[in-house]
C-alpha cells in the first residue's frame, strides 16, 4: 500500500461523497474494474503503456496517425518516445473537434481585468480567433520546430497566441511578464527564438506599466528573432520597428488549416530553477503528458474544481480557476 503524503498544514477542503461520486478518476477506474486509489497506482506505475492507452482513449484524444506503439523504451527510461508513429495536434484536442456540437457555444474562457471588466470567449469563438493567429504565423514563414516566445500579460490573447503556436507546429516558450532583460534574452537565446509575442503594457493597480521596451532591448541582442507581435493592452505609446514588428489586430490574418504534427514533436519548452548554475530546461512533446491531465473532477452544473496545470489545456469538460497576477483571472471550462 502506498504511504499517505505528510502535509505541512491542515488540509483545508476534502471532498464529499457526492463529488467522489461523479469524480472523473471514480468513472476511470469503475471502467476498468478498480476499486481502489491504491489498485490505480500499482497498475498505472507497473504498466505504464496500458495506463497511457486508456488514459487516451478515455479522454477522446484523437490521432490523425493511430500510433503503433505506446511508449518505446529501448533506448532506456530517461529516453521515452511516446505514442510512436502517431500524429495529432493538441488543439484539435483541446478545440477543433468540439466545432458542430453544443460545446462550441459554451464559455471556454472566461476573463475578469483589474477594472473587473470581463471577456468571455466560447469554444467557437476562441477556435476561431486561434485559427487566425496561426494563419498569420505561417505567413510569418513559421512552422514547425520554430520557437516563439509568449512574454505577455495574462489577458486572452495569450491563450490564443499559445495555441496558434502549437497549431502550427511551433515550440512554446513561455516567458514571466516579470522578467528583465537578461532573463528574456537568455531564455531565447537557448531556444533559438524566432519570434516573439508581447504587449506595450499592462495595469497594475490602477496604474499602467510599460513591457515593450524590454522586449525591444532583448531583440536587439538577439539575431534569430526576426518578428515582434505586440498587443495594444495598456494606454502607453511605445517605439513600433517597421519591418519588425507587428501590432495584434493587424497581424491576426484568415482562417488557418489544421496540420498534423507527430507525436514525438517538441511542442513547449519550460525553464525552470536548477541548483547548478545552468539553467534547467524541460521539453515536453505534443503526445506526451496529456494523458494525466484528464483525470480531474467532472464538472457539476455551476461548479468550478481548481487545475494545477498553468494552461488548462485539457478536454472540454473540465473548468479550472487560477490567479496568476492581481486582477487577473483565467477560468477555463
Amino acid at each position: 500500500m502506498n504511504e499517505a503524503p505528510t502535509f505541512s498544514g491542515p488540509i483545508v477542503w476534502k471532498p464529499n461523497q457526492d463529488y467522489l461520486e461523479n469524480a472523473r478518476l471514480t468513472e476511470f477506474m469503475r471502467a476498468h474494474g478498480l476499486a481502489t486509489f491504491d489498485e490505480l497506482m500499482d497498475r498505472s506505475t507497473q504498466d505504464v503503456a496500458w495506463f497511457t492507452d486508456a488514459i487516451l482513449k478515455f479522454l477522446d484524444i484523437r490521432f490523425y496517425k493511430p500510433y503503433s506503439q505506446v511508449i518505446d523504451l529501448s533506448k532506456g527510461s530517461m529516453w521515452p518516445k511516446w505514442c510512436v508513429d502517431g500524429e495529432l495536434n493538441i488543439v484539435h484536442n483541446c478545440l477543433d473537434k468540439y466545432m458542430g456540437t453544443p460545446t462550441e457555444h459554451k464559455p471556454a474562457l472566461v476573463w475578469e481585468g483589474e477594472d473587473d471588466s470581463i471577456r468571455t470567449l466560447t469554444y467557437g469563438e476562441l477556435n476561431a480567433q486561434v485559427n487566425q493567429a496561426a494563419n498569420a504565423l505561417h505567413s510569418l514563414g513559421l512552422g514547425k520546430g520554430d520557437a516563439i516566445g509568449l512574454f505577455m500579460p495574462m489577458v486572452p490573447e495569450i491563450v490564443v497566441a499559445l495555441l496558434a503556436i502549437a497549431k502550427i507546429g511551433g515550440i512554446i516558450l513561455p516567458l514571466f511578464s516579470g522578467y528583465g532583460v537578461d532573463a528574456v534574452v537568455t531564455r531565447l537565446a537557448d531556444a533559438g527564438a524566432k519570434a516573439l509575442f508581447t504587449a506595450n503594457g499592462f495595469p497594475r493597480r490602477g496604474k499602467p506599466v510599460e513591457m515593450k521596451s524590454i522586449a525591444d532591448k532583448a531583440a536587439a541582442q538577439l539575431p534569430s528573432l526576426k518578428h515582434l507581435i505586440v498587443l495594444k493592452h495598456a494606454d502607453i505609446q511605445v517605439p513600433f520597428v517597421h519591418g519588425r514588428d507587428h501590432w495584434w489586430k493587424e497581424f491576426v490574418a484568415t482562417r488557418a488549416h489544421l496540420r498534423g504534427r507527430p507525436a514525438n514533436d517538441y511542442l513547449h519548452l519550460w525553464h525552470h530553477r536548477s541548483t547548478q548554475r545552468r539553467r534547467a530546461h524541460a521539453l515536453r512533446l505534443s503526445g506526451e503528458g496529456r494523458a494525466g491531465h484528464g483525470l480531474r473532477h467532472r464538472r457539476a452544473p455551476g461548479r468550478s474544481h481548481l487545475l494545477d496545470d498553468g494552461y488548462g489545456l485539457d478536454d472540454g469538460s473540465m473548468a479550472g480557476l487560477r490567479r496568476p497576477s492581481p486582477g487577473s483571472y483565467f477560468l477555463y471550462v
